[in-house]
C-alpha cells in the first residue's frame, strides 16, 4: 500500500550510482517517514539534469533509505549529493486511486469543489497565527486547482487594522520551471478594517485544472499584520532547511516575475491566509 506525507522531501548527503539499493539522507528526515510494514512504501521523486526518477521507499534506518529504483517507467539515473528527494503526486499515484473505487472529489490531491459564490483558501488549512507582512515586499505561494472554475475575487483576513495601509493580492501563471512568470490579474484591498475584506479582481479568471498558479500580496502605505495558513516545501537549502514563500522587496507587482535563488524564503514557514472565490 502507499503511503502518503504532506510537504516531505529530503537531501540526498551521499550520492546514489544508478544501482544503488539505499539512499542516504538526514536522519530527522528519515525519521519522518514512518508507519512502513511489509508491502508498504513511500513515492519520491528526483529531478535533476540527468532526467527525472520515480522511486519507491519501502523501509528507513538512521537515515538510510532503502529504495525500489526505476519506478513507473522511469528510468535508474547517477545522483550528486544534494539531490532532493520529494513527495509528488505521480501518474501511479493517481491510477491506484481511481481504481480503488469510491471516495470523493478533490480531497488531499488538490481543492475541493465548493458551491458558486463561495470563497476557499486554496492553501493547506493547518493551524495558523498571524504575522506582520512588511510595506513594498511581495510574497507568493503556489497552488494548484484540482479542477476548472472561475474566480472573480480575491479576499485576506487582516488580523490588526492599519487605515494607512492596503494589500495588492495578484495572480501569476508558472514558467516551465514552476517559478511565477506572467502577472495576469491584480486586487487591491485597504487594510483599513480588520477581519476578512475581499476586492473583485481587474477581469474574471479561468483557472485550468493541474495547471501551477502563484498567489502575490504586497502591503503598501504601512506593514499589515495578517492571518496565515500551513504552506508546501518549495525549496531547500544543502542544509536541509524548506523555504515555504517566496519573497522580495519592491515597491510595484511587476508585470513578469523573474525567479532568482534569493527569492526564497527561509524565514517565514507559513502562507498568508488568501481566499479565492469561485464564481463559474
Amino acid at each position: 500500500m502507499q503511503l502518503f506525507l504532506n510537504n516531505w522531501s529530503g537531501a540526498l548527503t551521499a550520492a546514489a550510482t544508478d544501482s544503488a539499493a539505499a539512499m542516504t539522507v538526514a536522519p530527522e528526515a528519515a525519521a519522518l517517514l514512518g508507519g512502513i510494514t511489509p508491502g508498504d512504501h513511500y513515492a519520491a521523486t528526483l529531478e535533476g539534469e540527468a532526467g527525472i526518477e520515480i522511486v519507491h521507499i519501502t523501509a528507513t534506518a538512521a537515515g538510510e533509505l532503502t529504495v525500489l529504483r526505476a519506478q513507473e517507467g522511469t528510468a535508474a539515473l547517477f545522483w550528486p549529493a544534494g539531490s532532493v528527494l520529494e513527495m509528488r503526486i505521480t501518474a501511479g499515484s493517481l491510477e491506484a486511486l481511481q481504481s480503488s473505487g469510491g471516495g470523493g472529489g478533490g480531497g488531499a490531491f488538490g481543492m475541493p469543489r465548493v458551491p458558486l459564490n463561495a470563497m476557499v483558501c486554496p492553501f493547506e488549512l493547518t493551524t495558523g497565527g498571524n504575522i506582520s507582512y512588511l510595506a513594498n515586499t511581495l510574497y507568493a505561494v503556489p497552488f494548484e486547482p484540482s479542477y476548472a472554475m472561475t474566480i472573480d475575487q480575491v479576499g485576506i483576513r487582516i488580523q490588526v487594522a492599519n487605515a494607512s495601509a492596503s494589500v495588492r493580492v495578484a495572480l501569476y501563471t508558472a514558467d516551465e520551471n514552476g517559478w511565477p512568470n506572467e502577472r495576469v490579474e491584480l486586487a487591491i484591498i485597504s487594510a483599513a478594517s480588520s477581519g476578512h475584506q475581499v476586492a473583485a479582481l481587474d477581469l474574471p479568471r479561468e483557472l485550468e485544472p493541474g495547471r501551477l498558479y502563484w498567489l502575490v500580496i504586497q502591503p503598501t502605505g504601512g506593514s499589515v499584520n495578517l492571518v496565515n495558513v500551513g504552506a508546501r516545501a518549495i525549496g531547500m537549502t544543502s542544509t536541509g532547511i524548506s523555504a515555504r514563500i517566496l519573497r522580495r522587496f519592491g515597491a510595484s507587482m511587476p508585470a513578469t516575475w523573474s525567479f532568482v535563488p534569493s527569492d526564497l524564503d527561509l524565514a517565514i514557514d507559513a502562507a498568508p491566509f488568501v481566499s479565492i472565490r469561485r464564481s463559474a
